[in-house]
């Protein structure tokens, strides 16, 4: 600094020599009033610099994100609750690819691209397959510099077929010796991930359908079916049902369609065996006639003969071409065998010739 005359001065001679006390606090104070300007521009430049690169969010909102939208009886609900902001400004695109486990660069050539608007992007796709599935993909978003940034995401879930269960108590039955077909099924779980077993028997999955064969030996009464289920990572018991165990009712015996009421005799040549036929029942089985009688009179005789297997022997045809009208045959002492391979009596057949 220098005065008037061009000698030199200090800072202090310059500033303050001969001024009152109030021309010196206002001097200072317009000192320090800059030097806070210039620490505050300062502050504000740093400051810019370092968020230079930062996102911009202008809505935030409160998401919760469960563990699982299925919850068995006696498990916990866990879901997690945060704030989550965004820029609806923003126009980010999604690149999803079912089926993987991850986008690489590889596949990201087939993941389906999905438009986004007002900051957010919402999916959606038909569920047309059954079981477990499972989908993984990226979002992409501009950062403050246009640069484009990636954020890889994969999510897995569960596709389960609408399960209605009408069940008659009284008809839980399971028959010796045939196959009986059960559905086995727990809501929002794939059928894949189940597990079942039953106390007496056998039960496996019909390899040539749907469902599960079941099969009941004789000498029970019951048989219980347990079901577990692997759920999130562990097997886990689902419950059991009780079924009553019975034999399969007994076959009605038949000739041409006939078990009593009169014939022609030539309709009673031509058929010429007896059949078991299964009347009102729902299973497609067959009994096998090991033996029988057929009886009738002839000039005042009780004749009666026996034959093995459902055919009537050549004896039998013979006595049966020679009747007379309103002669009566009868066939008794009926016994077959279903798929338990134990024996049954029949019901008996009387025949009268037109």
């Amino acid at each position: 600094y220098h005065d008037a005359g061009g000698a030199r001065q200090t800072w202090e001679m310059h500033n303050f020599y001969h001024t009152i006390l109030a021309a010196t606090v206002t001097i200072l104070n317009k000192i320090k009033a800059e030097i806070q300007t210039a620490q505050f521009d300062v502050v504000s430049q740093l400051f810019s610099e370092i968020s230079i690169e930062d996102f911009k969010f202008d809505r935030v909102e409160a998401r919760v994100i469960p563990k699982s939208d299925f919850i068995l009886k006696g498990d916990t609900y866990e879901a997690e609750i945060l704030v989550a902001a965004y820029d609806t400004k923003q126009e980010p695109e999604v690149f999803v690819l079912k089926g993987a486990d991850e986008i690489t660069v590889s596949n990201k050539s087939r993941a389906e691209q999905i438009a986004g608007e007002g900051g957010t992007v919402k999916m959606s796709w038909a569920a047309n397959t059954e079981g477990p599935q499972k989908y993984a993909g990226v979002i992409e978003i501009k950062d403050p510099e246009g640069m484009t940034i990636s954020y890889p995401f994969q999510h897995e879930y569960v596709v389960a077929p609408p399960s209605l269960t009408v069940a008659a108590i009284k008809m839980n039955v399971f028959y010796i010796g045939v196959d009986n077909p059960v559905s086995i099924s727990v809501p929002g779980i794939a059928d894949a991930n189940l597990s079942a077993s039953i106390s007496t028997g056998t039960l496996k999955r019909n390899t040539a359908g749907e469902g599960w064969i079941v099969k009941v030996p004789t000498g029970q009464s019951k048989a219980v079916i347990s079901v577990n289920a692997r759920y999130e990572g562990e097997m886990r018991p689902m419950g059991s049902a009780e079924f009553r165990v019975k034999r399969v009712p007994d076959p009605t015996a038949e000739i041409a369609g006939q078990v009593e009421g009169q014939i022609q005799k030539n309709t009673l040549i031509a058929a010429g065996a007896i059949i078991p036929v299964m009347r009102d029942f729902e299973f497609e089985l067959y009994f096998n006639v090991t033996s029988f009688r057929m009886a009738t009179v002839i000039g005042g005789d009780w004749i009666s003969k026996r034959a093995g297997g459902n055919r009537f022997s050549e004896e039998m045809i013979s006595m049966i071409r020679n009747a007379r009208r309103g002669q009566k045959f009868f066939f008794e002492n009926i016994s077959a065998e279903g798929p338990d391979g134990v024996p049954r009596g029949l019901n008996p057949i009387s025949l009268e010739i037109q």
